[in-house]
């Protein structure tokens, strides 16, 4: 006889897993709407295969009951009764979707065709033909005979003929068709043979439409893809059970349809489990349905629907209540009638069998007549009878009591074996740990709860188990250096034994264990077996061995750049250290290099930072392959390097290796499909030249870097004394700018926008300028990098946006004119989280109305996250401000992403506007900026505009906006009010022979 469990019984069929789904249109389309959902779970839960078997009204109970499907897919009516009988359970629940909604209601449609005059609402029904997908349908037949019985109209006494039988789509053809007047089908369907091309939803009329306070007629749209609604009429217009008889529903497959009507049910089908599938299968099935994603095959074939978990079905079980189906069948109210109707044959059979009972009552009457005359001479003989049995009786009363108290020794002793047997399995079953009691043959004697939980369910439930079949699924016992026996090395010492093994479990998984074997010997001491205790050490070992990979790990990471795999700054400070020392004691000379790349923050910006890490990598290697072996290179920055070259004779040995560093450098770098340029900026010191010390030598390394990069960049310049100077200068250059905001040394300048057609003002852009006490006018070259490297910048912006602010609501007060003031955004303002609420303020605190500010963000700043750039761009506009892209062209900007942001404003770059009449490449530059912009209704502003023949060229080319010295150069703030003033008419003409 078979142990298995019905859940073994589905992993006996190689882990294919049915699932049951009511086909309620027919086989084929419930093949094609459920298998993407059976395909989507094989993939989400490895080794298990699902497949989907479509089901009629006959044939799913059937399958449910003798297990034939694993998983069911239903509507919620089937579902109670399949819980009331076989006791299934519900994981999750199929939601439909009407234009990204949930549908809250989901019934039954009862409709004709449009073109019957004679049919407007329910009570038109009497004495018409009808038709349904079968009586037991609870959606498509048993709400809608609930609602009619509610009218007022029996489908049985009122209709002239009810058919039965066929798919929801064969209801709706025998509709279309004429060959019924009228029929009813789950809601959904008519929309879903309307979205599959079979029908067209104008020729139906649906009759059971819920009330509406003010009537609406639908009218499809010349396009299919939904209708309108127009109310019309009042509300009195309204007709019982529709919406009157005057009035056309066109109905297509839109949001509104499916709320449209008199019957409610949930729009779920709850998917349920059979009792017997394992939990470990249930939740994962649950869980990968929960994260279906609507855009899923599986959710697109279902007609975009979403997996949730279910509702409560107390409507549901109201509704089967009042109908008297499902588990609800066997109550209702009894009445003569009733029974009369219901039983008239089995009345009839009585009645007639009474009057047969009452002739066979004479019969037998004169029957017993004769019988008690018999009854007497039986009576004598049994009397004699029963004498002889009771003599009888008392002989086997006798043996009897002896076997008794027999039987009750003997179950008395059986009670106590069992009981001693019980309470030593108890107490085993408390051991964490497996525990096998062995014998000399192998065999298991006895075993704990946990060892029998690693039985391999091919061995079933048999109580003839040897140990080696258990724990390593042989047919012999363990051998051999490493996988010594147990019971033999107990038996050659007599003592107990520890022992590593490796154990099969089911599914062929293999777990490293730790045997103990004790001895286990009878009252006189001869060996019977052992006690094998087993302890699964596998994770221990496991772990051991991670947190030795992990501590070599630490090791290695504690001296090495993990990106480029080269020594980092501290392990380059000991080696320069150990190489100092040995110059010293030999006399010898040696070289440091700095090396800086000069483009990396570029590409980091513009591309990513995987992207720049990919460059990392690349110059990494070009710098390894110009160096000797006992040269020591290390990274010791995000885009620095150090190199320290040991037994240099002369400093021109350096030189020659910093140019061949350079020239390694500079060639094209080829990443992700871009082909890239990077340079570096190399500064050398010598000793004992330069420093005696390592510290020495880097601070004279790093000058010569800078000093470097001053020279223009992809050079080297070697360490000399008035380096120091200049680094003193930037540093004076930092603490003189800390103090600049609060001395009052910085100013704004207006620099004029003007209109190309009219050369009118339409507004201007605030620039910062430093007026430091005793360099004068700083150029903003020279301290904006600086401010952003310092984290200045981000107060300045502050105070830029709110002084800009301020002075053009004063302005607009002074003057009837109301231009646009443009204000930069620096990077560390744009990426930080409070950017928005800075605007806020500024334009809060200066009464400036939103639309008079527009902001300006370089294309690197948004190509840098686009997402969060994007968020952040959403949340501006939301203010109302103007957005602007500054120095367009110039940062890689994607198309894809630049349709994405919300900006009113492209710049064009003063660099591709300089040249713009002499160089072929330069006009079409800015030309094809201008298409793209006007293509997205975008303005667009030329920068740097210095010459007429620059300005006719943009104007003739339809650029709206321009700025630069020819048109205007940048003005204290007082200087630009008397160009406002000047003005009579508020928006001044700048002269005649400039525009």
């Amino acid at each position: 006889m078979s142990c298995l469990h019905p859940a073994e019984v589905a992993f006996a069929r190689d882990k294919v897993v049915p699932i049951g789904v009511l086909a309620q249109r027919g086989a084929e389309l419930g093949l094609a709407m459920g298998r993407p959902t059976a395909e989507y779970l094989s993939t989400r839960i490895p080794n298990h295969q699902f497949t989907l078997i479509p089901l009629s009204f006959d044939e799913l109970f059937p399958a449910v009951e003798n297990g034939v499907v694993d998983f069911v897919l239903t509507n919620p009516a089937i579902y109670v009764e399949m819980e009331y009988l076989y006791g299934l359970n519900r994981l999750a629940t199929l939601r439909s979707l009407r234009q990204g909604e949930e549908l809250t209601e989901f019934a039954g449609v009862i409709f004709c065709r449009r073109d019957r005059d004679d049919i407007h609402d329910l009570d038109d029904l009497r004495g018409k033909s009808f038709m349904a997908v079968d009586r037991e349908s609870f959606g498509g037949f048993m709400m809608a005979w609930r609602e009619l019985e509610q009218r007022g109209i029996s489908p049985l006494r009122d209709f002239d003929s009810l058919e039965m039988g066929g798919t929801q789509d064969a209801v709706v053809q025998a509709v279309a068709e004429g060959r019924v007047d009228a029929g009813t089908v789950r809601t959904d369907t008519l929309e879903q043979m309307a979205a599959e091309g079979k029908i067209d939803l104008n020729m139906f009329r649906v009759l059971n439409l819920q009330q509406q306070e003010v009537p609406f007629v639908y009218t499809l749209s010349p396009d299919g893809a939904g209708v309108q609604g127009t109310r019309t009429g009042s509300a009195g217009e309204r007709a019982p059970g529709g919406l009157g008889r005057q009035q056309e529903v066109n109905l297509k497959n839109t949001k509104a349809f499916p709320f449209l009507r008199s019957t409610r049910l949930y729009p779920e089908w709850p998917l349920a489990t059979q009792p017997y599938v394992t939990e470990e299968l249930v939740r994962k099935v649950a869980l990968a349905l929960l994260e279906m994603r609507t855009d899923d095959a599986a959710g697109i074939a279902g007609g975009s629907t979403v997996w949730a978990l279910p509702h409560n079905y107390q409507r549901v079980h109201e509704a089967l209540k009042e109908l008297r189906v499902g588990p609800y069948s066997d109550f209702g109210e009894i009445t003569l009638g009733g029974i009369f109707e219901q039983y008239w044959h089995l009345l009839s059979l009585a009645l007639l069998v009474s009057v047969l009972g009452a002739s066979i009552s004479v019969h037998l009457i004169r029957l017993n007549r004769c019988l008690r005359e018999s009854t007497a001479e039986l009576e004598s003989a049994r009397r004699d009878l029963e004498r002889r049995v009771m003599e009888r009786t008392a002989e086997l009363q006798s043996a009897n009591s002896r076997l008794t108290l027999e039987v009750a020794e003997r179950k008395q002793a059986q009670r106590a074996l069992a009981s001693e047997h019980a309470f030593l399995q108890t107490i085993i079953d408390g051991v964490v740990n497996p525990v096998m009691v062995i014998g000399l043959d192998h065999r298991i004697m006895l075993m704990n709860e946990a060892a029998r939980e690693h039985v391999p369910r091919s061995l079933g439930c048999s109580d003839s188990l040897f140990c080696h079949q258990v724990s390593h699924l042989s047919d012999s016992p363990c051998g051999g250096e490493d996988h010594l026996c147990p019971l033999d090395e107990v038996r050659k010492t007599g003592n107990s034994a520890t022992l590593i093994h490796r154990h099969f479990r089911p599914y062929g998984e293999v777990r490293i264990v730790e045997l103990e074997a004790s001895p286990l010997r009878d009252q006189s001491g001869q060996l019977l077996g052992i006690i094998e205790t087993s302890r699964d050490i596998t994770e221990r070992l496991l772990m051991e061995s991670v947190l030795r990979d992990k501590e070599t790990q630490l090791r290695y990471l504690e001296h090495h750049d993990p990106l480029t795999d080269l020594p980092n700054r501290a392990m380059m400070r000991e080696h320069l250290r150990l190489a100092v020392a040995r110059s010293r004691r030999s006399g010898g000379s040696m070289a440091l290099l700095f090396l800086n790349l000069d483009r990396l923050k570029k590409i980091n910006d513009s591309f990513g930072y995987a992207t720049g890490d990919l460059v990392l990598r690349e110059v990494a290697k070009r710098l390894k392959s110009c160096i000797r072996e006992s040269d020591v290179l290390a990274r010791v920055g995000g885009d620095e390097f150090v190199l320290f070259l040991d037994g240099i004779d002369a400093p021109k040995e350096a030189a020659w290796v910093a140019q061949k560093i350079l020239d390694a450098v500079a060639k094209e770098v080829e990443v992700e499909g871009h082909r890239l340029v990077v340079t570096a900026s190399v500064g050398i010191s010598m000793y004992p030249a330069d420093a005696q010390g390592k510290e020495g030598l880097s601070k004279c390394a790093n000058a010569a870097m800078t000093r470097a990069k001053e020279f223009g960049k992809n050079c080297y310049r070697f360490y000399t004394p008035d380096m120091n100077g200049c680094t003193r200068d930037m540093l004076l250059l930092e603490e003189s700018l800390r103090c600049a905001m609060t001395n009052d040394e910085l100013e704004i300048y207006y620099q004029p926008q003007v209109d190309l057609a009219t050369g009118r003002l339409i507004g201007m852009e605030a620039l910062l300028r430093w007026n430091h006490p005793e360099r004068g006018m700083v150029s903003p070259g020279d301290f904006i990098p600086l401010a952003e490297e310092t984290g200045l910048i981000v107060p300045m912006g502050e105070w830029i946006l709110d002084t800009a602010c301020r002075q053009n609501r004063l302005w607009q007060e002074m003057s009837s004119t109301a231009l646009r003031v443009a204000v930069n955004i620096s990077a560390r303002q744009f990426r930080g989280e409070d950017l928005v609420a800075t605007v806020s303020r500024a334009l809060e605190r200066s009464g400036l109305e939103p639309q008079h500010l527009e902001l300006e963000i370089t294309e690197s700043m948004v190509m840098d996250d686009v997402e969060q750039a994007i968020r952040t761009l959403e949340e501006l506009n939301r203010l109302g401000v103007h957005l602007a892209i500054d120095d367009f062209g110039t940062g890689y900007s994607s198309l894809s992403y630049l349709k994405r942001f919300p900006i009113n404003r492209l710049k064009i770059d003063r660099s591709f506007v300089r040249d713009v009449v002499e160089s072929s490449n330069d006009a079409a530059i800015a030309t094809s900026v201008m298409a793209l912009a006007h293509s997205m209704n975008l303005q667009v502003v030329a920068e740097g505009i210095e010459t007429k023949a620059q300005l006719e060229w943009l104007r003739e080319r339809g650029c709206e906006t321009g700025q630069g010295f020819y048109l205007g150069r940048p003005l204290p703030a007082g200087q630009f009010a008397t160009l406002l003033m000047n003005s009579p008419t508020g928006s001044p003409v700048l002269s005649g022979d400039r525009v």
